[in-house]
């Protein structure tokens, strides 16, 4: 009898189970995870970008993550979330801060301008 696949979802540090062979996005999905997309899984938005931290759990990259994602990317564990599918337990993936929420982090982090002297 085979294990449930568990994933852990950083950086929340959420764990949940998995079924063999779905995407990474479609798991996200059924477990009520937000990675944004526009393309509806077919590797046009690039929006579901997600670091995979043990890449031997998943899925070789595609030929569309190759071109659109690069060498450089890949090397680092970036994946896209529509195109990994998972191949066997302990999988852990980190979703990747938006431009959006790097930017109102990075406002809130900037001290206020006091003129005072």
């Amino acid at each position: 009898m085979r294990r449930p696949i568990t994933m852990v979802w950083l950086p929340q540090r959420k764990e949940t189970k998995a079924r063999l062979g779905a995407t990474i996005l479609s798991e996200a999905r059924r477990e009520r995870i937000v990675i944004p997309t526009r393309c509806q899984g077919v590797a046009g938005c690039l929006l579901c970008k997600v670091r995979v931290h043990t890449l031997d759990a998943v899925t070789s990259p595609t030929v569309a993550e190759h071109m659109k994602l690069g060498e450089a990317l890949l090397e680092k564990g970036i994946r896209l979330a529509c195109q990994t599918c998972i191949i066997r337990s302990d999988v852990c993936v980190e979703l990747l801060e938006s431009p959006l929420q790097a930017f109102v982090r990075r406002q809130r982090a900037v001290p206020e301008y006091d003129p005072s002297p």
